[in-house]
């Protein structure tokens, strides 16, 4: 039961869909509600394909900050001086 209601609760934009293409029927036709289930349908993919772009964004970003991190502890674990560093910076060995 409480599985259920969990569901609904979840996946409420497809109740709500659900209703208005019962809706667009009993009002309009098959016509008018196919037209609803089409225009819902491509909505839903809209969003699931910008769910999908701004979750691989995200992974990105956090693969690029650990690269980072890992330079960054690369570098500070060396022991550098003054020259060491400009030696470096001149060969472009950073």
């Amino acid at each position: 039961m409480w599985d259920l209601v969990n569901t609904i609760y979840e996946y409420w934009f497809l109740v709500l869909w659900l209703a208005l293409v019962i809706l667009a029927y009993v009002y309009g036709g098959r016509r008018a509600a196919l037209l609803v289930l089409s225009l819902g349908g491509g909505a839903a993919a809209y969003y699931l394909g910008k769910k999908t772009v701004r979750d691989d964004n995200k992974k990105a970003v956090q693969h690029i900050q650990e690269k980072r991190e890992k330079a960054y502890d690369k570098i500070t674990s060396r022991n550098t001086g003054k020259r060491d560093v400009i030696d470096r910076m001149r060969n472009g060995s950073y």
